[in-house]
C-alpha cells in the first residue's frame, strides 16, 4: 500500500508562492540539495473533469506542463494551492463522497481499514495498525472513526490512470484498462483516502510510484523530505508492523543508496530540509517516487491518489535480450552440473557469444527493434466496463456458443475499420488492423521520420524479436465441427507477436491482428510468414515481391530499401502492408 513519490532537480530557489509567468523566467540549473522538497504555487481555480484532453494542465494550472515535464517530474514535488473545482469528480464519479456507494463501487477486492489513533496501542504508538476487511465490514468501521483506504471506482481510476500516462509520458503511455496483460509498459491505479475525523497520521514511508493527489474535501497537512534511493523499485515503510518487508526493502534501496537504513528519515537514506503544505479542497499535489512524507488528517474529509507506475529500462532490455538468447540451443539449455561438465563452464561460453547477439541485434534495428513506433504513441483509451471485465476472467467458450461465434466473425471480417474489435474463430474480440488503409503516423517521436531516412540511405530489416503466423494456421488445431466458415473467418487475418519469449507465460509486449483484403497485401504478408517458417529473410522476399521481381527459391540478397521509403513517402499503393508493418514492428528501417 503506497501513495506517493520522488527523485531530484527543479525549477528556481525563489520561486516558491509564484505564478507561470514567474517560474518561467527560472529556467536556471540549480542545485537540488539546497532546495527545498516542494515548489508551491498559487493557482486560479478552475474546473477540474477527468475526461478533459488536457487534464495534467488543468490540473498544474498555472504552472506550464512542458516546464513540470522537462524540470520538476520526478525531481521535486509540486504543490497547486488554487480551490480548484472538484465538482465533476465527486458528483460524477465519487457518489457525492457518500462512503457507503465508494466502498460498494470501488475496484479493490478488499477494503483496508487504518485503526484510529492510539487504538489498542500506547499513546505515543505511530505505528499503522490496518486490518483488511470487505467493503461492507468496512463503513461501520469508518463511521467510528478509522481511516480507510481502497481503490477508486473503476470509471474514475481508467479516466485518471490513462490521461495522467499519456499526458506525462510514463510507460510510452502504453495502459490496459482491464489489468490483464502483464508486459504493459505502464501500469497505475487511484486510491481513495477518507477520514471520518481529524488526527490520523500517516508516518514517514516513501513510495516507489509517481504520484498525484487531488484533496476533494477536508485538510491535511503533508510533510516532506527528500530521499537518496534514485528510481526506487519499492517503497520504505517503517511506519508499518512488516518485519517480512524489512530485507526487501533495504536490498532494493541500496542497490543506489549504499548507507540507506529502514528507520525515519536520517543522513543515511535522506537529505536537505522538511517543509510542510496544507491540502485544502480543490488543491492538486505531484510527489515524486523515492520522496519521504507523512500525511496528517486536519480536518477530516476524502481525497485521491493517483499513483503511475512503468516498465524500467532494465526490465524491457533484459526481456528483449531473453528473447533472443531463447533462439539459441545452447541458452535453452537447462542448467545442469555433472561430474565432468560444469555448469559454470558452460555458462562462460554461452556469455562468449553475447557481443555477437548485442551486435546483431544493433544492425536489425536496436532500440527500435524493442520500441516501435506503436509503443511510442499511447492507445486511443477505451473504457472497460464490469461486464467485460468479467468477460476477461473467463476465457471458457461454451459449445453452443461456437457457432454464433463463427457467424459474428465472418460478419466482423467485412468490416474495414482500421482498428475494430471483432471476434475471430479463437472466440476472442480481437483489435483487428486493416493493414490496407493504415496510414503511418506522422513525426519524429511517435512515428518514423521518413524523409531522413530517405535523405541519409537506409536499410528494411526484419525485427528479430517479431513473428507473424496466420490466423488460419493457428485456428486450424481448434476441435470444432465448423471448419468450412472458421476458415471464412480467418482468412485474410494475421497474428503478429513481438518480444514475448522473456516472460515465462510468453505475453507478448505487442500483440496486433492484422487484416489484409488486397490480393498483393495478402501476397505480400503470406510470403512473409512462410519466409519464416524457411528460415529466410522476409525483408528481402518483400521488397522483390513490391518491385515486381520474380522470387527466387533461395531468396537471394536484395535490397533497395530507398526505392520502398520513396514509396512510402509518396504513397504509392503497391507498398500498402509496409506502413502497418514498420508501425506494428515487424519491420525496422535502419540507416546504412
Amino acid at each position: 500500500m503506497t501513495s506517493l513519490a520522488d527523485k531530484r532537480s527543479p525549477p528556481s530557489p525563489a520561486s516558491q508562492g509564484r505564478g507561470a509567468s514567474e517560474v518561467k523566467k527560472s529556467k536556471g540549473t540549480f542545485d537540488v540539495s539546497k532546495s527545498g522538497p516542494v515548489l508551491k504555487l498559487t493557482g486560479t481555480s478552475s474546473a477540474i473533469d477527468p475526461s478533459s484532453p488536457t487534464f495534467l494542465q488543468d490540473l498544474l494550472s498555472p504552472l506550464p506542463r512542458d516546464y513540470f515535464l522537462r524540470n520538476l517530474f520526478r525531481k521535486k514535488a509540486v504543490h497547486i494551492a488554487s480551490k480548484n473545482n472538484v465538482q465533476s469528480i465527486v458528483e460524477n464519479y465519487m457518489y457525492h463522497l457518500d462512503m457507503r456507494h465508494v466502498l460498494e463501487e470501488t475496484s479493490s477486492d478488499n477494503v483496508f481499514v487504518w485503526l484510529a489513533p492510539n487504538f489498542g496501542g500506547g499513546n505515543d504508538d505511530k505505528t499503522i495498525r490496518s486490518v483488511e476487511v470487505d467493503s461492507e465490514s468496512a463503513l461501520p468501521l469508518f463511521e467510528c472513526g478509522h481511516a480507510t483506504y481502497c481503490r477508486a471506482p473503476p470509471e474514475l481510476e481508467q479516466l485518471l490512470v490513462s490521461s495522467l500516462l499519456r499526458d506525462t509520458g510514463l510507460g510510452c503511455g502504453q495502459f490496459d484498462p482491464s489489468g490483464e496483460r502483464s508486459t504493459v509498459l505502464g501500469r497505475g491505479e487511484v486510491e481513495v483516502f477518507a477520514a471520518s475525523r481529524a488526527g490520523h497520521t500517516t508516518n514517514w514511508h516513501t513510495d516507489f510510484q509517481e504520484n498525484f493527489t487531488i484533496q476533494l474535501s477536508g485538510q491535511k497537512r503533508w510533510t516532506l523530505k527528500q530521499g537518496r534511493a534514485t528510481h526506487p523499485l519499492r517503497g520504505c515503510t517503517p511506519h508499518y508492523r512488516a518485519p517480512d518487508a524489512v530485507e526487501g526493502q533495504l536490498k532494493s534501496a541500496r542497490l543506489s543508496a549504499h548507507e540507506f537504513e529502514f528507520t525515519q528519515p536520517d543522513e543515511t537514506n535522506s537529505f536537505g530540509t522538511e517543509e510542510s503544505v496544507l491540502l485544502q479542497p480543490g488543491d492538486s499535489f505531484y510527489f515524486p517516487a523515492g520522496m519521504w512524507h507523512k500525511v496528517e488528517t486536519v480536518e477530516a474529509g476524502v481525497s485521491i491518489n493517483v499513483s503511475l507506475m512503468a516498465t524500467n529500462y532494465a526490465s524491457l532490455f533484459c526481456q528483449s535480450l531473453q528473447h533472443l538468447l531463447l533462439k539459441h540451443d545452447g541458452w535453452r539449455e537447462a542448467v545442469a552440473n555433472f561430474d565432468n561438465i560444469s555448469a559454470a563452464d558452460t555458462l562462460e561460453n554461452l556469455m562468449s557469444t553475447l557481443p555477437g547477439i548485442l551486435t546483431n541485434l544493433e544492425a536489425s534495428g536496436g532500440a527500435r527493434a524493442i520500441l516501435p513506433p506503436v509503443l511510442l504513441r499511447p492507445p486511443q483509451f477505451a473504457m472497460i466496463g464490469e461486464d467485460e471485465e468479467d468477460e476477461n476472467d473467463s476465457n471458457e467458450v461454451e459449445e453452443g456458443d461456437v457457432e454464433s461465434i463463427y457467424e459474428e466473425a465472418v460478419g466482423a471480417h467485412k468490416s474495414s475499420n482500421y482498428s475494430s474489435s471483432s471476434a475471430t474463430s479463437s472466440g476472442v474480440n480481437e483489435d483487428v488492423v486493416d493493414c490496407d488503409s493504415f496510414e503511418l503516423p506522422k513525426g519524429k517521436v511517435q512515428g518514423i521520420d521518413l524523409e531522413s531516412y530517405s535523405n541519409k540511405g537506409c536499410k528494411l530489416v526484419k525485427n528479430p524479436l517479431a513473428t507473424l503466423m496466420q490466423m488460419k494456421d493457428i485456428t486450424a488445431y481448434y476441435e470444432d465441427a465448423k471448419q468450412e466458415e472458421k476458415e471464412r473467418a480467418d482468412d485474410g487475418l494475421y497474428v503478429l507477436n513481438i518480444n514475448y519469449a522473456g516472460n515465462e507465460v510468453h505475453e507478448s509486449i505487442i500483440r496486433t491482428v492484422i487484416k489484409a483484403g488486397n490480393a498483393k497485401t495478402c501476397e505480400i504478408l503470406s510470403a512473409c510468414c512462410k519466409s519464416e517458417k524457411r528460415g529466410n529473410d522476409p525483408a528481402e522476399v518483400v521488397q522483390q515481391l513490391i518491385s515486381g521481381r520474380e522470387q527466387t527459391a533461395l531468396c537471394p540478397a536484395f535490397c533497395n530499401p530507398a526505392e520502398v521509403v520513396q514509396q512510402l513517402i509518396s504513397g504509392r499503393e503497391q507498398t500498402a502492408p509496409i506502413p502497418c508493418l514498420l508501425h506494428y514492428g515487424y519491420f525496422v528501417l535502419t540507416y546504412r
